[in-house]
């Protein structure tokens, strides 16, 4: 499913098409500045989105041989809620 179809099914639901894409743009807009500040964005029953650190490690640089540390890194993660995973497995 991509965006294009979101808006297909909310338009099914009563929204005009360009209702809809303004709401699900502003949606993500909102979770993509919440996470860029660092907070935590729980939706109850869907799941939450966070920002976590990835620890930096060695690497070896194939053609020098060379050693190198790679830095810390910050990765948008998303956790499924338990009603959503039950909800998955049941339609399995």
């Amino acid at each position: 499913m991509i965006k294009a179809d979101i808006v297909a099914a909310l338009c099914e639901k009563g929204y005009y098409k360009n209702q809809a894409n303004t709401v699900i743009d502003d949606l993500l807009d909102i979770i993509r500045t919440a996470l860029i500040n660092g907070e935590q964005v729980q939706l109850r029953g869907f799941g939450t989105f966070e920002v976590k650190t990835r620890k930096g490690r060695n690497s070896k640089d194939i053609s020098t041989g060379e050693m190198r540390v790679s830095s810390d890194r910050k990765l948008p993660m998303f956790r499924a809620s338990s009603s959503l995973k039950q909800a998955v497995r049941v339609n399995e």
